[in-house]
């Protein structure tokens, strides 16, 4: 998977500390490094390669520079980068690969140059919401609609683990670290380095890139997400330090694992046959069954975000009194005999410049939203992953997108990052908008909604 070491960290270390000397690529060369308070320097390390943050100005990069020789390298970069660029997902970041990057003790080295993912890991951003159902359902939700993105434009990362997911303020999701990315063109080559195994089925044995390396850390990943969900105190035990839930000891007995039998006792059907079927998956091959296979049966069913407004039914209106009352012909009367115009509907309300009459009017213009499927949202509002879960779309850069009525009207813009949204039963249209602002991609009827 790698080859002899050829950079010593010391040496590599000591260089970027003045990145004006030691990169090619001018954003860095103008950069600072950006300080760790564990790691000094060092924004993050592995056992495969040295990474550092850098911000010039209003940009922070991230600079990888592997540590051993690794064959044919550049060549893999370069496909992975040109096949990203083609379907534009808004999990993956801007990537070059530099073949002079840096210079190290007079030679030049190569490194790869990233865009900064702002936010945390996901093993973070999960101990920090360890009692937040309701965002953690949101995330499983979209971390369902990243990976059957990833599924269908037939790309896979090759080492999903919990410090390879950013979540960002927006709590959108980033995926970093693409030395094992699987696309067609490159399906069968050998892997870089090793996926985790405690994100990775125990049977997996392969040593090459292909699609089937994210299937199962796809399960897992949703697993523990609903897992936390459904019982925050009694996964807190069984956490372990970078944030993941199920270890490798777990897959290698599954039937014998407490957290594994704990959580087949949930009370919720779709859950416990999620359960089930990872045990089951343990016990066969890596490829003996899918992410969609697997999770088919336990879909996220999130809390309704625009809840049906509750109004307190009007008491009978108390008689009114005789200036206010009308004459057989309809008209108001007053003790002066003084015709008064009376507002006429199905609640006879009269409105009068009172601070009872504005209470009054406020309760019938609530009564009167209450009959909009737009304003208030019925219960069994379905949630799913725009634009991911419409049939097939144009593969085009797109930075928003727009939900559009059976009429045509805007209901809603919502970013390529955020891509969950709550609608009602309905037929809805969308389009998509570019960086440009530009409108493309648009269908009138593009989907329905039918409800949970």
């Amino acid at each position: 998977m790698s080859g002899k070491k050829w950079c010593n960290r010391d040496e590599v270390n000591s260089s970027v500390q003045v990145p004006s000397e030691c990169f090619s690529d001018d954003d860095l060369r103008t950069g600072i490094i950006v300080s760790d308070k564990s790691t000094g320097a060092a924004y993050r390390s592995s056992a495969s390669s040295m990474v550092y943050g850098i911000s010039g100005g209003n940009q922070r990069w991230v600079v990888r520079i592997p540590s051993r020789r690794i064959a044919n390298l550049e060549q893999r970069y370069t496909a992975v980068i040109d096949c990203l660029s083609q379907y534009c997902l808004p999990y993956f970041v801007y990537t070059r690969y530099i073949s002079h990057g840096i210079r190290v003790s007079g030679k030049w080295h190569p490194v790869i140059k990233m865009e900064w993912a702002d936010g945390v890991d996901l093993g973070t951003w999960i101990e920090h919401n360890l009692e937040n159902k309701n965002e953690l359902l949101r995330m499983a939700a979209q971390w369902r609609g990243m990976i059957a993105s990833l599924n269908g434009a037939k790309i896979a990362h090759g080492n999903l683990e919990e410090s390879n997911v950013i979540v960002t303020p927006q709590n959108g999701l980033k995926l970093i670290d693409y030395d094992n990315v699987c696309i067609p063109s490159l399906r069968g080559s050998p892997l870089v380095k090793p996926p985790n195994p405690h994100w990775n089925h125990p049977k997996l044995t392969c040593n090459k890139v292909d699609q089937v390396m994210d299937q199962f850390p796809a399960t897992v990943g949703y697993l523990t997400l609903l897992a936390v969900a459904e019982n925050p105190r009694l996964v807190h035990k069984h956490l372990r330090r970078d944030g993941s839930l199920l270890s490798a000891d777990d897959y290698a007995a599954p039937r014998q694992s407490q957290i594994l039998s704990a959580l087949s006792r949930s009370e919720h059907d779709g859950f416990k046959k999620l359960v089930a079927k990872v045990i089951e998956w343990c016990s066969n091959r890596a490829d003996a069954m899918g992410f969609e296979e697997a999770v088919s049966d336990c879909a996220v069913s999130l809390p309704n975000q625009h809840p049906r407004l509750r109004v307190t039914p009007l008491q009978s209106p108390e008689p009114l009194p005789k200036r206010m009352q009308q004459d057989e012909s309809g008209q108001g009367v007053g003790d002066d005999k003084v015709p008064r115009v009376i507002t006429r509907g199905s609640k006879a309300l009269i409105y009068r410049w009172s601070k009872r009459t504005i209470f009054v009017t406020l309760i019938s213009l609530l009564l009167l939203l209450s009959t909009s499927s737009y304003l208030i949202w019925p219960a069994n509002d379905e949630c799913i992953n725009l634009p991911f879960d419409l049939e097939p779309v144009p593969w085009a850069p797109f930075a928003q997108f727009e939900i559009l009525s059976d009429r045509g009207d805007k209901l809603m813009t919502r970013r390529a990052d955020d891509p969950v949204v709550c609608l009602p039963p309905g037929d809805y249209g969308y389009q998509f908008i570019d960086e440009n602002g530009k409108v493309f991609g648009k269908r009138s009827t593009g989907f329905t909604v039918r409800g949970q």
